[in-house]
């Protein structure tokens, strides 16, 4: 029989494998960004996103001009939309506030390239939204953003 100090140890180990897991995937979320329709030339990678918090892609400096994304790792359930689904908005302006078109965040994981690989319009910020109220602004400016020639692979 286990004493109550080994019981003890053995929640800690617990807590601590759950907190690692829950840690390593909210690190996985990503939203990567294209030069071009079809997922070629990427441009930049935004790393540990968010819920809830808008992301700026427009650099004073650059000449940002995505035309297609793709994201992995992002939670796929909400709860500002019927049928529980988190969604992902990409506006024609920064702070999140423009014009906008929208997909499910399951769209992709079900096989949906229609998500979205030629957007209509140049993506300037983007959400993935739970609650549909914005908890803050971040700026994607703080590492470079760079043409990459080399065409990634759909996966």
């Amino acid at each position: 029989m286990a004493t109550p100090s080994r019981i003890l140890q053995q929640k800690a180990a617990f807590a601590a494998i759950g907190g690692t897991f829950l840690a390593m995937c909210a690190q996985a979320s990503y939203v990567e960004f294209f030069q071009d329709t079809n997922f070629e030339h990427k441009l930049t990678r935004v790393n540990d996103v968010q819920t809830d918090v808008c992301y700026d892609l427009v650099c004073a400096d650059s000449n940002f001009a995505s035309t297609s994304a793709k994201c992995g790792g992002l939670p796929e359930t909400g709860v500002a939309f019927e049928g529980g689904s988190a969604m992902i908005a990409f506006y024609t302006d920064r702070n999140c506030t423009s014009d906008y078109k929208w997909w499910p965040v399951d769209s992709q994981s079900d096989g949906d390239l229609g998500f979205p690989d030629s957007f209509p319009f140049n993506i300037s910020s983007f959400l993935v939204i739970n609650a549909w109220e914005i908890s803050s602004v971040e700026s994607a400016c703080s590492k470079p953003l760079t043409v990459d020639t080399r065409t990634a692979a759909i996966e």
